[in-house]
């Protein structure tokens, strides 16, 4: 659970700069102008400074971080599931090959 809330976060802090550019790439797209994402980025950063590339991440990270160590969490717990059910399984075959030895 910790491990992917980590991993989600590093994740997203690095890649939503993208996000925010290719949003007003869309923008711009669809007012006849466009602009390659480096340039974008850079007048992001030039016009509203560098704290705007991150602007509204708190809900982006409550999203993609909750949504990614829930997975995780359920991934371990289906895998942990399993083991369970594989250990019962080759005990049933022990027991049921006792038993037919015995006859």
């Amino acid at each position: 659970f910790v491990a992917g809330t980590v991993a989600k976060s590093f994740a997203t802090g690095t890649t939503y700069p993208l996000q925010v550019a290719q949003t007003r790439q869309r923008i711009r797209h669809t007012n006849g102008a466009s602009m390659g994402i480096l340039d974008c980025l850079l007048e992001v950063i030039v016009v509203s400074g560098f704290t705007a590339l991150y602007a509204g991440i708190e809900a982006k990270l409550l999203q993609t971080v909750l949504n990614s160590a829930l997975m995780f969490m359920f991934f371990e717990k289906l895998l942990a599931s399993l083991d369970h059910l594989s250990a019962w399984r080759q005990r049933r075959l022990k027991r049921g090959s006792r038993i037919g030895h015995s006859n």
